[in-house]
């Protein structure tokens, strides 16, 4: 293992900018810290209706509590945990940014189009009041409720994978939150379908059957592809994003550009032009590719939607979702896996890794030191530019408590998934409720100040 690359973050963890420090600086610092941590939900502030409509900006911050001790001390916080920025800026400002929950007050309640709604009586009411108004606060309360599903089950995934390549499980995961211990085969299975196998006990018979589909040519063939594109020059890649895969794959109105884009055969490699590829779409080109072959081989075996089993449902699935449910979950996550794995195998050098891909479902196999970076889970759209939607909150499609009852997760980390930006109830317009509104008041600077990290 001597001079082989063990620390795949893309970026070491920075310390914080040398001291001295400009006093100005850290009181402006502390002002923002202030500024995010405060409940602006909870404030009567009337939206800047003013504001025409522009291209927002989002950044987070990096703080320490001490000058000499570069720990971020947000780094498990609400917006890092799901994607969303901190500050969001403003147009033409001198301020610049603001924090994201002022912006939605201020700014995203200030927005708002005409939308068809739902018809009265027309012998009533003559068609004159089927249309109504949305502002751009309800369409992004739908993006955050998106975005969290997103952020947390790739988290939640992405932790049990790079657990089980480089220590023993039990380690702090994306959440912060201490995760039990449990079988590697049972690690690896929750990551790749959710709850959708036999969780009392992990048969032979599945991890066989999951070891020779990674081993068949659908898989093998399809990653060999991925790996020459992108991974052996991209060696200290992260997972790619899912929130920008998933309504890629979802959109049934894209078919037809997709196949054209990405293909859907190993033959199709070769007419592609991937100059300019981002590492997004050589993902959307493996799970495509993935699911055709994958569905030829299965059809062969005579398998289909009447006899399919755990990991094989997902290539006749019609679902939909931001979470595991999804149809394309599967291929995503075995990516993810592959990739993790194909790391771990530039530190360890399995001996039979190009046949197996994942060393970790087989007897000898053994954690090893590497630092993986931490997961990419995508940042939320803030844009009022594209589509406005604003359909029901996200139901979730798992039964989360049941992961906890069998050790896959903790409470804590399950109760994640509902956790709002502000403790304040709001009505899905913005406005705040009456017995929620608080006095308004200014804070002063914090006693302690915040240490900006270099």
């Amino acid at each position: 293992m001597s001079g082989r690359n063990t620390d795949f973050r893309r970026v070491k963890t920075p310390g914080v900018v040398e001291p001295p420090y400009n006093q100005e600086e850290l009181n402006d610092q502390t002002r923002r810290m202030i500024g995010v941590r405060r409940d602006w939900y909870g404030l009567d502030i009337e939206p800047e209706y003013d504001t025409a409509l522009y291209q927002p900006e989002g950044r987070w911050l990096r703080v320490a509590r001490h000058p000499t001790v570069g720990e971020d001390i947000l780094t498990f916080d609400w917006y890092n945990r799901f994607g969303i920025p901190h500050e969001v800026s403003l147009p033409n400002s001198p301020h610049g940014f603001i924090s994201f929950r002022l912006w939605m007050v201020q700014v995203a309640r200030a927005w708002s189009k005409p939308v068809r709604a739902a018809g009265l009586n027309p012998d009533l009411f003559g068609g004159i009041y089927d249309q109504g108004r949305i502002n751009f606060f309800q369409v992004m309360r739908f993006r955050i409720a998106r975005q969290r599903a997103y952020a947390f089950y790739v988290g939640l995934a992405w932790y049990k994978q790079q657990c089980v390549l480089t220590t023993r499980p039990g380690n702090m995961d994306i959440f912060g939150e201490y995760t039990p211990e449990g079988p590697i085969e049972m690690q690896i299975l929750f990551s790749l379908v959710g709850l959708d196998f036999n969780f009392i006990h992990v048969s032979t018979e599945e991890i066989e059957r999951l070891k020779r589909f990674i081993r068949s040519p659908a898989v093998r063939t399809t990653f060999i592809e991925y790996a020459t594109d992108y991974l052996e020059t991209n060696e200290n890649t992260t997972i790619p994003r899912w929130n920008i895969i998933q309504p890629s794959l979802s959109n049934p109105d894209l078919a037809a550009s997709r196949a054209a884009a990405y293909g859907r055969t190993w033959e199709d490699s070769s007419r592609l032009n991937k100059t300019h590829w981002s590492h997004e779409d050589h993902a959307i080109r493996f799970i495509l590719t993935l699911y055709e072959a994958a569905t030829r081989q299965l059809e062969y075996d005579d398998i289909g939607t009447w006899n399919a089993r755990s990991f094989e449902r997902f290539f006749f699935s019609t679902a939909s979702a931001p979470d595991m449910a999804d149809r394309h979950w599967f291929g995503y996550s075995l990516l993810n896996l592959l990739l993790l794995s194909w790391q771990y195998n530039q530190v360890v050098a399995w001996d039979n890794y190009p046949a197996v891909l994942v060393p970790a479902l087989y007897e000898g196999f053994r954690p090893a030191r590497i630092r993986y970076p931490r997961p990419n889970l995508g940042e939320i759209d803030l844009s009022p530019h594209t589509p406005w939607i604003w359909f029901d909150d996200y139901v979730p499609t798992m039964d989360l408590q049941t992961a906890v009852t069998l050790g896959l997760i903790e409470p804590a980390t399950a109760d994640q998934l509902n956790a709002q930006e502000s403790p304040t109830e709001m009505t899905d317009d913005g406005r705040i409720r009456p017995e929620e509104v608080q006095p308004g008041w200014r804070p002063e600077l914090d006693t302690i100040p915040f240490f900006p990290l270099g």
